[in-house]
């Protein structure tokens, strides 16, 4: 699969029309849902041409069975290559399966991988947990010390990991300095941009090697689909093809149907949800019962100069510090009305979220604060609903 070069660059054209073309099957104007496990072919000759152009890794025509390519995946892939601005793209079945893949692909026994801190706990379970299985040493340095990160590279340092706003603080992460280190080394690079997006940024125009998403979030758009992805060069593309044919984890079309169908609307969601999580974010961390707000647009944030520089937006989620502890917390979430209580983000709805109740519920309260998780930190992840009505909810739940 390679990207087609269309006369227009805008992230927001290339969100509806990136990697289309016309007819499609049927003249429909959506991609056509293919429903198939194994492929036929017209010919002897016809199975050969596709089977050589297999050996000799060439992306065109990926038939045989569906494990390896399926025409509506491929197709949406497309269109995410031509968004983010990279090569190839590799849809998954979730953002967990496209971060393993990545990991799995390019590591081996002996390695050493190079982990920022501030991450989505569960890369840290792959490779703490899974990788440490196989002979791969993880370290793990701290977000932002950029000296630490390159003190930690040694001669069998394969791979450093990192993200491009993290989860749930919003560090912001210097790409283009993450990117030099790590060519300087000859060490590859790999960022989660799931929170960004590539509407906010596109890690591969600063030099990163391979990017990957949770497209189950702002990519979807509806909290209703799993699906991961992995944006990369040619040469990346083929060994993670290879991984995926053989273990498995290639999105199925369905998904891809409902992801292409959420791509269509992403620019102006995200555009909507950038507003919004500045608006609330400026007005909770004017509210005498918040003693913080983490959101990249205050001047209090840590990097908030780094991404007036580098970023389009800072997305829609932040993170505030409420006066008090866990039980305070908890009473605000319980109040909230409008807002929901649930996991994930990047969808139509306001959710919010306990980080120290959630995905750090199992950590005693010196291991949660070490990661920056405090026991009276709210996450938010902002929907689409009107900014007036989330302040007004907020305001409520504070009040009482």
């Amino acid at each position: 699969m390679t990207t087609p070069s269309p006369p227009f660059k805008s992230a927001q054209t290339l969100a509806v029309h990136g990697g289309t073309t016309f007819p499609k099957t049927g003249y429909g104007i959506s991609e056509p849902i293919v429903h198939t496990a194994p492929f036929t072919y017209h010919n002897t000759a016809d199975l050969k041409n596709v089977m050589t152009h297999r050996v000799e890794k060439q992306p065109i025509d990926r038939r045989g069975y569906a494990r390896q390519g399926n025409p509506t995946v491929l197709a949406v892939a497309e269109r995410l290559a031509a968004i983010e601005g990279a090569e190839n793209v590799v849809l998954t079945q979730s953002g967990m399966k496209a971060i393993s893949a990545v990991l799995l692909t390019f590591l081996s026994a002996g390695d050493r991988l190079i982990l920022t801190s501030n991450l989505y706990r569960h890369t840290y379970n792959v490779a703490q947990r899974l990788l440490a299985r196989f002979g791969v040493e993880t370290v793990v340095v701290p977000f932002g010390d950029y000296a630490a990160l390159e003190a930690a590279i040694t001669p069998n340092t394969k791979l450093m990991f990192s993200e491009a706003l993290t989860n749930p603080n919003v560090r912001v992460l210097d790409l283009e300095r993450f990117a030099a280190i790590g060519k300087a080394h000859d060490v590859l690079t790999v960022v989660d941009a799931t929170l960004a997006t590539p509407l906010n940024v596109r890690p591969i125009a600063h030099g990163i090697d391979i990017v990957v998403h949770s497209a189950s979030k702002y990519f979807s758009g509806h909290n209703d689909i799993l699906a991961g992805a992995i944006a990369c060069r040619q040469a990346h593309w083929q060994p993670l093809m290879d991984l995926l044919n053989w273990t498995g984890g290639l999105l199925d079309p369905n998904s891809a149907f409902l992801l292409a169908r959420g791509l269509k609307t992403l620019a102006v969601r995200v555009q909507l949800q950038n507003e919004t999580c500045r608006q609330l974010a400026q007005w909770l961390a004017a509210h005498p019962r918040v003693v913080k707000v983490w959101h990249p647009d205050l001047a209090s944030h840590p990097e908030h100069t780094l991404a007036q520089r580098t970023l389009n937006g800072c997305g829609g989620l932040f993170s505030f510090e409420l006066e008090g502890g866990l039980a305070e917390g908890e009473a605000v979430l319980d109040k909230l009305q409008l807002a929901l209580i649930g996991p994930s983000l990047g969808g139509a709805e306001c959710l919010v979220s306990h980080p120290s109740v959630t995905t750090w519920w199992d950590k005693t309260a010196e291991e949660r604060a070490a990661a920056g998780i405090k026991d009276n930190l709210i996450r938010v992840s902002v929907g689409l609903e009107a900014v007036e009505d989330l302040i007004a909810d907020f305001a409520q739940a504070l009040d009482k």
